[in-house]
């Protein structure tokens, strides 16, 4: 099955298109890889977002979007295993909900489809799910093209982005960052094409130019300059200085950081009451990377006596902060 097939299925699953019999088959599917469930929820965050009021990006165009996608959508049958029932209609159902999906897709990320692959454009610090099961923080400004196909994966960076990749021996993923190649099976490390460093976290990378190659081990850093590569030095990664919170670790961190960092943690909104001096109102907690989100909200809630409604699955607004 072709991803744009399973892209499909998914949508259809979630418009409750679906036949029990459908469904069995769809689940199946699920379970069947963990590169299935990350496409999954990836689909299901944007999908979810259509109801959400966020603003559309500036540099983003609905009617040149819209237009690929019902390209794409037409070019392509329905998936062979929900051909029957009700699937049938599938195509009409994905034409009413195109304008409204894509406008969801810029608010939380400039994404597209080209010949080469997807293309991410971060307008702010952005966490992105690869089809491949990869994640990667972007920060803001920089732009990631992403190709799997076959044996290979494969990206080109211009910016500065954390990757978590997706380990699979039999397809190393190669990153093309201006001159230079950074190729890893899996382990965790951060490009940044503007300094020109590669900082490895996890795992072993190899980093290559015209010039020189170089493996890194965990906690070692190389500089790039015209192609050719600097001593490798070695220092504690956790001291890095980070553009993002990965594993949610607050110190007496004011509240609208500690808001701010779930929210992108999560993919989700949360709307504080207005007109409030959060520095003195503080969090500390050890990594809350591992909890759901309804766990954190729970936390919260008995740290400042948090009042809050949920709007949807992304969406959340809290109305009362009682400060200690």
């Amino acid at each position: 099955m072709k991803y744009l097939d399973h892209y499909s299925l998914i949508q259809a699953y979630l418009s409750g298109q679906l036949s029990e019999r459908e469904k069995a088959e769809f689940n199946a599917w699920l379970e069947a890889s963990d590169s299935n469930r990350k496409l999954y929820h990836s689909v299901s965050r944007i999908w979810d977002a259509s109801s959400s009021d966020r603003i559309q990006t500036p540099s983003f165009s609905a009617g040149r979007a819209y237009a690929r996608h019902m390209a794409i959508l037409e070019s392509y049958p329905a998936p062979q295993e929900i051909k029957k029932g009700r699937i049938i209609g599938l195509k009409t159902f994905l034409r009413a909900s195109a304008a409204v999906f894509i406008m969801a897709l810029a608010a939380i990320i400039v994404f597209q489809w080209s010949d080469s692959g997807q293309k991410y454009a971060a307008d702010d610090t952005e966490k992105i799910a690869l089809t491949d099961g990869s994640d990667v923080w972007m920060s803001q400004g920089t732009e990631l093209e992403f190709k799997s196909e076959g044996k290979e994966r494969k990206a080109n960076l211009t910016g500065k982005a954390y990757f978590d990749i997706e380990k699979d021996p039999t397809r190393p993923f190669v990153i093309e960052a201006g001159n230079t190649l950074v190729t890893v099976l899996g382990t965790k490390f951060i490009v940044d094409t503007r300094a020109g460093t590669v900082y490895v976290r996890e795992g072993k990378v190899r980093v290559e130019t015209g010039k020189a190659s170089v493996i890194l081990t965990a906690n070692q850093k190389v500089s790039i300059n015209d192609q050719s590569l600097s001593a490798v030095s070695t220092d504690n990664f956790d001291h890095a200085d980070m553009w993002f919170n990965e594993d949610l670790i607050f110190n007496n961190s004011p509240f609208d950081k500690v808001i701010n960092d779930i929210e992108k943690a999560f993919g989700i909104k949360i709307q504080l009451p207005s007109g409030r001096d959060w520095t003195k109102c503080t969090f500390t907690s050890g990594s809350l990377k591992n909890n759901r989100i309804e766990d954190i909200m729970t936390t919260l809630k008995v740290t400042y006596d948090l009042e809050y409604t949920q709007k949807d699955s992304h969406n959340y607004k809290i109305s009362r902060v009682k400060c200690r």
